[in-house]
């Protein structure tokens, strides 16, 4: 109710203004009239200007609106191919690690194989030496059973000489044995005949 009262009463009091602005006009002079008209004009002209210059503000702000949204549509595409470029570079940062630890076991291994590998090698060159010192001991052995067979070789042949001698001196002595039988004259006749026979046939079978 207060509130339809009070708005009765602005009604009231603009009519009331309007009505002492009229009353206010009717008691002017023409001069009077024609200085408030050309306020009013004065007033028109400035408000329109201020309307042009509003608009014009307006429409350069629009613009500039316009060329924030083009930005802001650029930039927010470029955001987004760089979003998408750090997905595809965070999946292969991932690719990466997983490659790099994989590699990281790998040295592990081959530094386990290289230590493994050094022990087989120094047992290696232990045996090495062992063998080594077994070859040199052995090729002494060697150079003295080689003396010692050449020796044996050197009797062999003195053996062999004496054998072949002690051969020839049987057979030396059993053909003295069949000349001096051969010699002895026979209980029949014809002994002559038969000594030459015998000592034609020794002196031909004798060795030279």
């Amino acid at each position: 109710m207060e509130k339809g009262e009070g708005g009765a009463r602005g009604e009231d009091v603009a009519v009331a203004e309007e009505d002492s602005r009229g009353m206010a006009l009717s008691r002017m002079s023409p001069v009077s009239l024609r200085d408030v008209f050309l306020e009013q004009q004065r007033e028109i002209r400035n408000a329109e200007d201020r309307v042009m210059q509003l608009q014009c503000t307006y429409n350069e702000e629009k613009v500039r609106m316009q060329k924030v949204t083009e930005e802001y549509n650029l930039l927010k595409a470029e955001t987004e191919r760089n979003n998408q470029r750090l997905i595809e570079v965070t999946e292969e940062t991932l690719q990466l690690q997983k490659e790099f630890q994989g590699l990281c076991r790998e040295i592990e291994d081959l530094n386990c194989s290289k230590l493994h590998l050094s022990s087989q090698m120094r047992l290696l060159k232990q045996e090495y030496g062992q063998v080594k010192y077994c070859f040199a001991t052995e090729g002494e052995d060697f150079e003295i059973a080689l003396k010692a067979l050449e020796g044996a070789n050197a009797e062999i042949e003195d053996y062999n000489r004496t054998w072949g001698e002690c051969e020839l001196v049987r057979e030396l002595k059993s053909r003295a044995d069949e000349f001096t039988t051969s010699l002895k004259p026979p209980q029949g006749g014809g002994g002559e005949a038969a000594g030459g026979a015998s000592i034609g046939a020794w002196m031909t079978s004798r060795p030279a």
